[in-house]
């Protein structure tokens, strides 16, 4: 059994904080991999990776893949995100399930100081666009919670 919704922002342990999309609205996002693709919905999303909704179809062909081309248009901004993923879980939700998908990042340069993950994100293609936009649908959301505390 899962816990509520509502209490999972107490308890989060992750590194990078999820957001989703607002109300009422879809994120669609495109895999591509050697041999086709689909365009799947977003779940959630973060500056480490994103998750999808998989329908019972487009199932075996993303078991079958461990790494994809990704594409989604940042909404409200006009701007596109383009990185390839990683698929680092399948978890069954209901009738459907999640496909959870890390960022490959632009690799470190011996000899250089380590940039911070966030700043090897920002060199991907709409990197910029992407972290802004997760802080601004973190701020909608941490606004939204706070009218119930």
């Amino acid at each position: 059994e899962g816990m509520d919704p509502f209490y999972l922002k107490f308890f989060n342990r992750r590194r990078y904080v999820r957001v989703r999309p607002q109300l009422g609205r879809n994120v669609d996002v495109d895999l591509r991999a050697d041999d086709g693709g689909w365009r799947l919905r977003m779940h959630d999303i973060s500056q480490a990776g994103i998750s999808v909704k998989v329908t019972a179809e487009e199932l075996s062909w993303v078991q079958g893949i461990e790494r994809f081309d990704v594409e989604l248009k940042l909404p409200g901004t006009g701007h596109y995100f383009r990185c390839y993923c990683k698929r680092v879980y399948l978890e069954h939700q209901g009738a459907g399930v999640r496909c959870g998908l890390d960022f490959e990042l632009p690799p470190l340069v011996e000899g250089k100081p380590a940039p911070s993950r966030i700043e090897r994100l920002q060199a991907l293609d709409g990197g910029l666009e992407l972290k802004s936009w997760i802080e601004a649908r973190e701020d909608e959301m941490t606004r939204w919670d706070s009218a119930y505390d």
